[in-house]
């Protein structure tokens, strides 16, 4: 997978509040990858509990 894509699928993780739900460690890593990629909306603690 490109790193694009990666990129859209996280997003599209991240925008599901189902998915988010369903896999925290998912959501988690995404947000962790966006952040590093420049995502500054992107709220590491949000999706990764306190200890992130």
């Amino acid at each position: 997978m490109m790193k694009d894509e990666y990129e859209y699928l996280c997003l599209m993780v991240l925008d599901d509040e189902e998915t988010v739900k369903a896999d925290p460690e998912l959501a988690c890593g995404c947000a962790v990858y966006l952040t590093r990629q420049g995502y500054d909306e992107v709220e590491n603690s949000a999706y990764c509990g306190a200890d992130a």
